[in-house]
């Protein structure tokens, strides 16, 4: 607590900004300070206490919602620079974003993190993106990034949501709410040009247009996008520069039509195309230095469909939603660390050879040249999943005595994998003509089914209390084949196997909430949360050790939310506690890595929100996140003995994080200008839960600032902006590479100052 101590004045008493803002105190002789006219709430005007959210799938406004929720409008995430998945994680404290590249990102919230299925649920709009299993059931680790232009705001709901979003989001769940179409023709640009710190030159190209087909019937809102990054490591091993660069281009096409009064039809269309590369290094090989002997290419081809129907039935409202997600993509992986250990060594020569061939200096000549021949290689993982969901669900209108939300709702996720085993020249390219070293293929699919229900009474003036539940039932099926072996990884041809496991349960909410007067808001909760277990995709695994079962929790928390000083002031505050129990863990039988479930966990946290409006024109916000996340037993089960211990930290989840931003607005000559700054600070965690372990690496305690300035008119604006000023390198994971002690992290991206140009019609 010491050193963030330390680093906090630091980092403040640096940025001009934060300066500017204490020597600016609101008093009522300040002559910047207007007083608010009786009964204007100045939080509200300036937009902080008027926003909408949609959380409990009706319209709420933010600060009367009983629930932890973050709200992020669009002006907040362009002023912030927030564009990307890993972005919105400095803004968003306690949300956790593990970056393995485009496409490979595990998102957690409140401490809940484990591999196996999603536990955070990402939506566009109404539709959830599913990451893809791979070949480890792990599609947690699989989820896509976010393209965040022409947003209309983000929300952010921490703590189990199970009733009305089911399965995967017992960590939290994240919205995307984009901007819809409207009867008003418009049309705009973003651009961005950028230069990062041991990198090089970037650049963002985002464009929308807004027309109206017919008056008040239809519309049509397109965006196109396009993004490069430079990369920041380099592999000299390989001869290859900045091999983390990235590329993205996409678009959206959403489509509002009104057929009549009562009636409101919303498609859409999402286009995600992105290739980069595994962003790790080696710190042992030197600054930004990647020690690995292939090319970690990954592909990633996003395609989602989306329909919405809302019907005014007058008694109530009828949604009826459906999307389908098509994904292709392609990732690689680094054996070589591991597979050169077998060199002069008789175990693995054992795999290839007879005992006694191993024993004799000549066998050991002739396995390692066996080794040489099938090394240096990839493991190469082309994938593709689809996605189909939908849900219908009924809910009373208005806030009076009772409302109620019925509905149910269906998904189907099939996918396919394969793996192969193919050599890499020495420029870490994949040598097409060699023979393949291995060959296998596994499909998954999983099918879900849900009914669910809230209703809420007020037999009060001012309180609220809730009810909710949801039946879920759930099917999942792998099976697969290993068409060739590879001897020194124990991979044995397999003939095509077909396994399955299935589940149903209920899930539970309790809300209890008080309203005494407008600005202020009680509430106490109880929720739980799930995801589905499933079958181990590693084919030659024993029987038993197939099958695993869903984790699921409990979470108790109380909060309140206030706004004080006539709106000038917003302070929220949560407390809470999760009961997690028989986590989805990974075990190693010696060979195989594959999931099991083992211990139990409790995580206990406070949440701490802040915005202040001290002068006409200043805005002061402040997040604060305090938890802990520890086993509450040991994980160990008749297959396999897992490294945690009762009482060890969750790894790679922080103690302690926090951000703030300060921003000052004011009119220029004719033009607004303005002047922000923020920093965001991830408490120290660790790679793995022992400090016994290989990947028990130092991790987070850092602090990154950034900056924005600039001036606007009308229809257009051109900003300055930084991040990352003070070229802090933040570690976001930290493990060995695997079958060896060579560390390799992920890191933030290095100091990066740009130019921002906006235009519009």
């Amino acid at each position: 607590m010491k050193n963030l101590k330390k680093k906090t004045a630091q980092y403040c008493s640096l940025s001009p900004l934060f300066a500017l803002i204490a020597a600016t105190p609101a008093t009522a002789n300040d002559a910047n300070y207007a007083p608010p006219q009786q009964g204007e709430q100045v939080a509200q005007d300036e937009g902080y206490g008027d926003i909408t959210v949609t959380a409990q799938k009706r319209e709420t406004r933010l600060q009367e919602t009983p629930a932890s929720i973050n709200a992020l409008t669009g002006s907040t995430l362009e002023n912030a620079a927030i564009y990307g998945l890993n972005d919105l994680a400095k803004v968003v404290p306690g949300l956790v974003i593990t970056d393995n590249g485009p496409g490979q990102r595990r998102v957690s919230l409140r401490g809940i993190r484990s591999p196996g299925e999603a536990q955070v649920a990402i939506y566009y709009d109404e539709a959830p993106l599913a990451g893809a299993p791979g070949t480890t059931s792990d599609s947690g680790g699989n989820q896509g990034d976010l393209q965040l232009f022409d947003v209309e705001r983000i929300e952010v709901l921490r703590g189990p949501q199970g009733t009305l979003y089911g399965a995967s989001s017992m960590g939290g769940t994240v919205r995307v709410i984009y901007k819809k179409p409207d009867g008003q023709f418009a049309a705009g640009a973003d651009l961005v040009g950028s230069t990062t710190h041991y990198a090089g030159e970037n650049y963002q190209v985002n464009a929308m247009v807004n027309v109206p087909v017919v008056d008040d019937r239809l519309a049509l809102r397109a965006v196109y996008f396009r993004r490069k990054n430079a990369g920041w490591i380099d592999n000299p091993g390989l001869g290859n520069e900045n091999i983390n660069r990235e590329e993205t281009e996409g678009t959206r096409l959403l489509l509002r039509a009104k057929p009549t009064d009562w009636l409101t039809l919303d498609f859409g269309f999402h286009y995600y195309d992105a290739t980069g590369a595994n962003p790790v290094w080696a710190p042992a090989s030197g600054r930004f230095v990647s020690a690995s002997l292939a090319k970690l290419n990954f592909q990633d081809k996003n395609r989602l469909y989306t329909g919405t129907a809302n019907a005014d039935l007058g008694f109530a409202d009828l949604v009826i939603t459906g999307s389908y997600q098509d994904r292709d993509s392609s990732f690689r992986r680094d054996p070589n660390h591991f597979l050169l250990t077998a060199f002069d060594n008789p175990a693995f020569c054992r795999r290839h050879f007879t005992a006694a061939a191993c024993d004799t200096p000549q066998g050991m000549q002739d396995f390692n040249a066996y080794v040489d021949s099938v090394t240096p290689l990839a493991y190469v993982s082309p994938q593709t999943m689809k996605n189909g969901s939908g849900e219908v669900r009924l809910q009373s209108k208005g806030n009076g005595f009772l409302s109620w939300t019925v509905g149910a709702y269906w998904s189907r996720r099939s996918s396919w994998v394969g793996s192969s085993g193919i050599l890499v020249d020495d420029s870490g390219d994949l040598r097409e003509d060699a023979p393949l070293d291995f060959k296998r293929q596994v499909r998954d699919r999983l099918k879900q089914v849900a009914g669910f229900g809230e209703m809420s009474v007020r037999p009060l003036d001012g309180l609220t209390v809730t009810g909710g539940i949801r039946y879920y039932d759930y099917r999942r099926t792998v099976a697969g084949e290993i068409m060739k072996g590879f001897d020194l990884i124990n991979f044995a041809v397999q003939p095509w196997t077909v396994r399955g496991t299935k589940e149903n349960g209920l899930l539970y909410k309790a809300n209890v909430a008080y309203q005494p007067s407008p600005g202020i808001l009680v509430y106490a909760q109880a929720a739980s949360g799930f995801r589905p277990g499933g079958a181990n995709q590693v084919i030659g695994l024993p029987s038993s050790f197939t099958p695993y079962q869903s984790d699921k929790l409990w979470t108790y928390e109380a909060g309140a939310k206030t706004t004080l000083l006539n709106g000038r002031l917003l302070f929220n505050l949560t407390g809470y506690v999760t009961d997690w129990k028989n986590l989805q863990v990974t075990g190693n039988s010696g060979t195989f890595l594959f999931l099991t479930n083992a211990g139990d966990a409790r995580v206990k946290g406070v949440e701490i929100e802040a915005v202040a409006l001290p002068v006409r024109g200043v805005q002061l916000s402040a997040n604060v996140n305090l938890l802990s996340a520890k086993l509450t037993s040991d994980q160990i089960n008749d297959l396999v003995i897992a490294s945690g211990r009762k009482g060890d930290r969750i790894p790679q989840i922080a103690k302690t994080g926090f951000s703030a931003a300060a921003q000052y607005e004011w009119d220029a000559g004719g033009l607004k200008a303005l002047v922000r700054s923020d920093i965001s600070y991830v408490g120290r965690s660790y790679g793995d839960f022992r400090p016994n372990s290989p990947s028990y690496r130092r991790m987070g305690d850092y602090a990154e600032v950034g900056a924005r300035a600039g001036v606007s008119k009308d229809n257009w604006g051109v900003y300055l902006f930084a991040t990352n000023l003070f070229d802090v390198r933040g570690r976001t994971t930290a493990g060995v590479a695997v079958g060896s002690n060579v560390e390799e992290v992920t890191t933030i991206s290095p100091r990066t100052i740009g130019i921002n140009l906006k235009f519009g019609i």
